[in-house]
């Protein structure tokens, strides 16, 4: 007697779809094979049985096993040309399939679910708020004239029919991936990098702040021109004012009253960082002030201080240029797009501004998009012209 289980989110938590087999054929069932592209689990009836299963996700097997395991102590039960799934009697064997595969795999689906709700976010959230408040204005005039509706109406549902699952499957990858960097051993641990003679308790903040020894300079956005930053940072650092800490959100700057210094700043953007990134920039000699707290499009902040010649972060021109190329794109390629379709909401609001009562209101709707796309554009923009800079002074040193 077989039976069939359709389970369509079980690779976003592996380790409990692993846990959820060896119930199964604990209790009778054991798992005969698996039709990946449709989630279906197809078990057939055995006798009950403590085993232990494991799914390895490779997308370079092909439908052959690459990882072997010596000492003999899993058995294959089935494969595809990405998967494949193996089970053990043993609780404990001595060595084990890695899930890095699949670490790799949520974090990449994660980072486009988490583009994909960003400028959803950015995009159509407004545009239901303005509408919404819109709407009942124009309802409560008993002089308005008819506007169809529709789209917003039946578009805002469907829009949310698909935004919530997308929310829901980014926090769920969040902390399956959590659990699965501590099986991998890709816990990261960001104190050994840090400055720790430059720590100071919030208290000691407090008590420096009101005695004219430490600062706080407040920058808006200044992200998107990292090199402007960077040179601002050394001036500090040259008049006396040394820097020790960034805030949680990295908006506001902390420096410390002392001898001026020669300082070495680098604004260092990266897709994705590991704890041999941090270590290999501190054994160089470098202090890390800040770091973004996400793993991919992290943003850290960089400083060394220095004698006669300044410390290069980049040894070669060619690295340069290729990390400010990616730092421009990334950023481009999320801002630009999410400007033509507010422009497109605009153009559409001046298109049914003459056929409403309540003109005023679609005035401030398509001045507040205005204003939005003036600001992404304007953030976008910094990028680019940060990669020809980088890229001018690169060629020309």
């Amino acid at each position: 007697m077989s039976k069939t289980i359709f389970r369509p989110f079980w690779s976003f938590d592996v380790v409990k779809t692993e846990k959820w087999l060896s119930e199964m054929h604990a209790g009778g069932y054991a798992l005969k094979k698996v039709h990946f592209a449709s989630r279906l689990f197809v078990f057939e009836k055995v006798q009950p049985a403590q085993i232990f299963y494991r799914i390895v996700f490779d997308k370079h097997t092909e439908g052959t096993a690459e990882i072997v395991i010596q000492d003999g102590a899993y058995d294959p039960v089935c494969c595809s040309k990405k998967f494949y799934v193996l089970r053990t009697n043993q609780a404990a064997p001595a060595m084990s399939p890695s899930y890095d595969g699949f670490l790799r795999r949520n974090k990449t689906i994660g980072m486009v679910l988490g583009y994909v709700l960003l400028c959803s976010g950015f995009f159509y959230l407004p545009i239901a708020l303005i509408n919404g408040i819109m709407l009942v204005w124009v309802l409560s005039d008993p002089t308005y004239e008819a506007i169809d509706w529709t789209g917003f109406l039946v578009g805002l549902p469907i829009f949310l029919l698909w935004f919530i699952p997308f929310i829901w499957i980014f926090l769920k990858l969040r902390k399956t991936n959590r659990e699965l960097e501590k099986r991998c051993g890709d816990t990261l641990d960001l104190s050994f990098t840090l400055p720790k003679d430059t720590l100071i308790s919030k208290n000691e903040i407090n008590r420096l702040s009101k005695s004219g020894q430490l600062i706080k300079r407040t920058k808006i956005a200044w992200q998107y021109a990292p090199d402007k930053i960077e040179i601002w940072l050394e001036k500090m650092a040259q008049n006396g004012y040394h820097l020790i800490k960034l805030s949680k959100l990295g908006v506001s700057f902390y420096f410390l009253k002392g001898e001026p210094r020669k300082s070495k700043f680098h604004i260092d953007y990266q897709n994705k960082t590991d704890p041999a990134y941090f270590n290999l920039n501190k054994e160089s000699g470098w202090k890390l002030f800040f770091t973004s707290l996400s793993r991919f499009q992290n943003l850290s902040v960089w400083g060394q201080e220095y004698k006669e010649e300044p410390p290069m972060f980049y040894s070669d021109r060619e690295s340069q240029i290729k990390h400010a190329r990616n730092f421009a794109l990334t950023y481009s390629l999320f801002f630009y797009p999410v400007c033509i379709l507010l422009a497109f909401t605009v153009i559409r609001n001046l298109i049914l501004l003459n056929k409403i009562s309540l003109e005023w209101m679609f005035v401030l709707n398509t001045v507040l998009f205005i204003i939005l796309i003036l600001e992404l554009g304007f953030f976008a923009t910094r990028t680019v012209l940060y990669y020809f800079r980088v890229k001018k002074t690169a060629k020309d040193g």
